[in-house]
């Protein structure tokens, strides 16, 4: 068993017909994954490609068939991780990766810590005050008092 989760294998196969076609050649890849474990497997014939004629008769005929041998050929290939970007890195001005102001960097650092996420062109909001949160709440109730308070305008009589 070459897959790394038991009850699940791996398997590959290649026509007869493709395989004799080659002489007997075959190359084999296998796919690991990063502990070892077979995820993958490419079973492939030397010459390639093989096109099955189905109302051809003859079969191919291996040079001295009497000791016909396989040539096989086996590696293993491992993927390899690509380094990523950091998208929280520090940039100049015009968002270029050159040197940052010591300011930037420390705020990077700052962010990294905190792993507090960078929100592209936000700057970060400043806490509002109660007076900036409640104005439109305030005006208008104010606005009421004021005139239920105040009495009402007298009549002037004509004389």
């Amino acid at each position: 068993m070459l897959h790394p989760r038991d009850g699940e294998y791996t398997m590959a196969y290649i026509p007869a017909r493709c395989l004799a076609d080659a002489g007997l050649q075959e190359n084999f890849a296998l796919h690991a994954d990063e502990r070892g474990g077979v995820v993958g497997l490419d079973y492939t014939t030397a010459g390639g490609d093989c096109f099955i004629d189905v109302d051809a008769t003859d079969t191919p005929k291996l040079v001295g068939s009497s000791n016909a041998e396989f040539r096989t050929t086996a590696q293993v290939r491992f993927y390899k991780v690509a380094p990523a970007l950091d998208p929280d890195a520090p940039t100049d001005l015009r968002g270029h990766g050159a040197p940052a102001s010591k300011q930037r960097q420390d705020e990077h650092r700052r962010r990294k810590e905190s792993g507090e996420p960078r929100e592209k062109g936000k700057k970060p909001e400043k806490e509002k005050t109660f007076w900036e949160k409640n104005w439109m709440y305030i005006v208008p109730i104010s606005f009421l008092v004021s005139n239920a308070l105040s009495a009402p305008p007298q009549k002037q009589k004509r004389g």
